[in-house]
């Protein structure tokens, strides 16, 4: 969250809502966790900043986070089209970084592609559509699989809403 560019009041609510947000979806409060993750995205939107590269990458991957989370939560509600939208948008920003800077050997960004594209997955099979969620998990193997023939190597855990964590890249 922190960014040289971000007033420090500014990033330390959005890191408050985002705690309050995540604890709200353990404890199943689905629609609170929703409404302060539209919060964080808001604010993450009106704060774009002309910083660094870094600055702005990092920006714009936690703007995709949060739209993957409002997926998820649209997910867990049985709202599958807005969580498949969420979802979407957040490939797209993914995308959009990885293509523009031509980083396919980006790690964090692919990591975050590849969870995204797992949770989609997830969506299309709890709608019934299992081919189409078998092409995208197998997308986003196939992603992983780059990386392991590149010489990386990815050491996958889940934390307890269920996220994939702990990639790490070997020299």
């Amino acid at each position: 969250f922190v960014s040289s560019q971000f007033d420090e009041y500014d990033t330390h609510v959005i890191e408050v809502l985002f705690m309050k947000a995540s604890k709200a979806e353990i404890d199943g409060n689905y629609m609170l966790s929703w409404r302060l993750f539209q919060k964080c995205l808001k604010m993450m939107y009106s704060l774009q900043c002309n910083g660094t590269k870094e600055e702005q990458h990092d920006q714009n991957l936690q703007i995709a986070s949060f739209h993957r989370s409002i997926g998820t939560l649209h997910w867990k509600m049985g709202n599958y089209d807005d969580s498949l939208a969420s979802l979407k948008e957040a490939t797209s920003i993914i995308k959009v970084l990885i293509n523009r800077e031509g980083a396919t050997e980006n790690l964090p960004w692919n990591e975050q592609l590849c969870d995204i594209l797992n949770m989609t997955g997830k969506v299309h099979s709890s709608m019934g559509d299992y081919k189409l969620a078998l092409n995208v998990h197998e997308e986003s193997l196939s992603i992983l699989k780059d990386f392991l023939d590149k010489g990386h190597a990815c050491s996958r855990t889940h934390d307890s809403t269920n996220n994939t964590t702990g990639c790490i890249e070997e020299s």
